[in-house]
């Protein structure tokens, strides 16, 4: 039982996977960028003032976005995580976490241990969901709803990463499992490979 507890809790960080890590190195790129971009527009401005501003501007809107969808199931748990990239660059995510606490597949011998054992995965999900719902409220760039559909919760995490503040969505919710940069799609398809996920789209 402390083990589906502790595989319950480890998918519902699923959502914060991507939105709660790598802040510093975004903002060091971030800053290594600005300046670059900086260096290069008090340059070319001497020749010309609107050349560098349309230059950034084209090569931003020229990536095409590209979506990606992993999955991972365990036990009555399955999360799916839908990646939106530009280039080697994830701009935003949306997990969905399907937890299907229906008993109808389960033999009769053991069926009321595990209806027990739903009964504290659906009161560690009601807890975690009141929590979040009352620390982020107005989070800009991120949005967290839970539903039920019969015996399944479902909940939802979305993320903009152009927009997000990660320090502030890692302090609202501290036990998120961590990926040293959120944004970099190489290694997070390889750390989510590591997890279990297979990419199904």
């Amino acid at each position: 039982m402390n083990t589906k507890i502790k595989q319950l809790t480890l998918l519902a960080s699923a959502g914060f996977l991507l939105a709660a890590c790598g802040q510093s190195k975004k903002e060091e790129s971030t800053q290594t960028t600005t300046q670059a971009q900086t260096t290069q527009a008090t340059t070319q401005a001497q020749a010309t003032t609107t050349a560098p501003t349309q230059t950034t501007k084209a090569a931003q809107s020229d990536a095409n976005e590209v979506k990606t969808v992993y999955q991972l199931v365990n036990t009555n748990v399955t999360t799916k995580l839908t990646l939106y990239s530009k280039g080697n660059i994830i701009e935003r995510t949306i997990t969905e976490v399907i937890t299907d606490f229906s008993v109808d597949n389960v033999p009769e011998a053991s069926r009321e241990a595990v209806k027990q054992s739903y009964e504290i995965q659906k009161s560690v999900l009601e807890q975690t969901y009141g929590d979040l719902k009352n620390k982020i409220t107005e989070l800009k760039g991120f949005k967290f709803d839970s539903k039920k559909e019969g015996d399944k919760y479902i909940q939802t995490y979305e993320t903009d990463y152009t927009i997000v503040d990660r320090e502030k969505l890692k302090s609202a919710y501290p036990p998120v499992v961590s990926f040293d940069d959120p944004t970099n799609l190489a290694k997070v398809k390889e750390n989510l490979v590591q997890m279990g996920f297979k990419e199904v789209q």
